[in-house]
């Protein structure tokens, strides 16, 4: 069981975003500026529909059983992710939900890991 602890007794660091000095976490992130972060978060997937549904994940996976969609890379030799080392793909929105997308099935798609990272919250059109 992890222990709480309380902000006060945190590092205090300056933050370029917010510009103030806050308690930081051990990933060496703001804690003010990661709380609000989170909350829009939740807030962008409430209102986008929640989450993808198992039967599009399922169609997805079924459809691209081999490969990365985008740039063709056997799904094995994907490299591990350190958050999620047994799973080589993401559960993508072809529009995200900050740019009006939401968690329909036509917005939907499956890349592997590095792809979906390299495109970040791009549009369709400027992802690379």
């Amino acid at each position: 069981m992890s222990r709480r602890i309380d902000p006060k007794d945190r590092p205090q660091k300056y933050c370029t975003k917010c510009q103030e000095i806050t308690p930081w976490n051990s990933h060496d992130r703001c804690l003010v500026c990661q709380r609000k972060r989170s909350k829009e978060y939740a807030e962008r997937r409430k209102a986008s529909g929640g989450a993808f549904s198992s039967h599009i994940k399922e169609k997805l996976i079924a459809e691209n059983s081999e490969r990365c969609p985008k740039c063709g890379t056997p799904w094995a030799e994907v490299p591990k992710h350190s958050q999620h080392p047994n799973t080589p793909w993401h559960f993508d929105h072809k529009v995200s939900p900050q740019h009006g997308g939401t968690n329909a099935d036509e917005n939907a798609n499956i890349l592997c890991w590095p792809c979906n990272l390299k495109k970040l919250n791009k549009l369709p059109s400027h992802a690379t």
